[in-house]
């Protein structure tokens, strides 16, 4: 059974008439199912919960990216298949999924194609693309005990990837998404050479792992933010879970 949640966006009057035609579309297609619409007094945790006990497989999210990446974890947790549904325009993970824009997503949706990806997770909480250090406080990573990274500079930018930089200016292809390993890019800003030293250039160290313990010295605080948008304060622990999702996906996808 397909289990649609509706996040607050859909209630704005500017989606009105796109979540209506979905509505219509996906009776057409035969995979209308159960709806819960956010609410005060509704919280995703128990919408999903209760969707589950009645039966729900399939976990479709209606709203924008932040809808996406919020029911990933609930998704994961209860281990249904996850399909979106953008209601609005130039939506990053409707891109990267490959869901054309209006109802023809629904079409996607009902031939359930689907990918199986590895997620991130940072104590108890799952994440799809990745973590970023926010204040690095001489932040220690150790890789799968055996070996510490630390950066040379708190200026440089420190990020853990599950599936690449989803949230880059220029999205790319991501490949080895269940490849049970984790990314630790450290982004290093160095000056250039003679006459260019006042130009800054971007070098990547990258390490893999598969499990990190982060941790500061006791005097001193760092803090990952997941997906930009859950905050986690160290010490704190990072692994990758195999293929714990299941994604539907369009033709035109950057994900494989």
């Amino acid at each position: 059974m397909y289990f649609y949640f509706y996040d607050k966006i859909t209630q704005d009057k500017r989606c009105t008439a796109l979540v209506s035609s979905f509505e219509t579309k996906l009776v057409d297609l035969g995979i209308a199912g159960r709806t819960e619409k956010l609410s005060l007094f509704k919280n995703a945790a128990e919408l999903v919960e209760q969707g589950v006990k009645t039966g729900a497989k399939t976990l479709v999210a209606v709203g924008d990216d932040a809808t996406f990446l919020n029911l990933i974890p609930l998704a994961a947790k209860h281990h249904l298949t996850f399909g979106f549904l953008p209601v609005v325009p130039n939506s990053r993970f409707a891109k990267i999924l490959g869901l054309p824009a209006g109802t023809e997503a629904c079409v996607s949706l009902s031939r359930r194609i689907t990918v199986t990806c590895d997620l991130g997770k940072i104590n108890d909480t799952y994440f799809f693309g990745s973590l970023t250090v926010i204040n690095n406080n001489n932040l220690s990573l150790r890789c799968d005990q055996m070996y510490s990274v630390k950066s040379n500079t708190p200026e440089n930018l420190i990020q853990i990837m599950n599936l690449g930089d989803v949230f880059g200016k220029n999205l790319k292809k991501l490949n080895n998404i269940s490849d049970g390993k984790l990314e630790v890019v450290i982004t290093e800003k160095t000056k250039g050479g003679y006459l260019k030293k006042f130009k800054e250039k971007k070098k990547n160290s990258v390490i893999f792992a598969k499990s990190i313990e982060a941790v500061s010295p006791k005097d001193q605080t760092s803090t990952l933010v997941a997906d930009g948008i859950c905050t986690v304060n160290t010490p704190c622990t990072i692994s990758v879970v195999p293929q714990a999702l299941h994604l539907i996906v369009g033709k035109d996808r950057l994900i494989n």
